[in-house]
């Protein structure tokens, strides 16, 4: 984690005092709202799939 402060790469440490079923389930759906929040304001719509699409058409 020195090294990649050292080279100014941004990262975000979490420390949790005690993980349990509803602590990780919290910061799972933190993650997941802020990733979709992130590309709404990137206009990205982030339940759009087209690889996934393509792969449905392809393999039938």
């Amino acid at each position: 984690m020195i090294q990649l402060k050292k080279k100014k790469i941004p990262l975000r440490k979490i420390d949790v005092d005690f993980l349990d079923e509803i602590s990780l389930g919290s910061l799972l759906m933190h993650f997941f709202l802020e990733t979709i929040f992130t590309c709404y304001l990137l206009n990205i719509n982030p339940f759009d799939q087209p690889a996934v699409e393509e792969g449905k058409i392809l393999t039938k």
